[in-house]
């Protein structure tokens, strides 16, 4: 599997940014979109079979 790891994903200025592991993945500008927006954490298996396993160890979601 691919193990732990640390994810930050942050809009701010409307600017996306998302880092792994403190590294920088995405950077893009969202001034073209204009639709509310809401985060979802969880499991959605696109396979018609298989196993999945999700574990989070801490979410933290910051409004400002």
């Amino acid at each position: 599997g691919i193990g732990r790891f640390t994810a930050e994903i942050k809009i701010q200025n409307y600017r996306l940014t998302i880092k792994i592991n403190n590294e920088t993945k995405l950077n893009k500008s969202l001034s073209f979109w204009k639709h509310y927006n809401y985060f979802k954490a969880g499991n959605y298996p696109q396979a018609h079979e298989g196993i999945s396993i999700v574990k989070f160890y801490k979410l933290e979601v910051i409004h400002q």
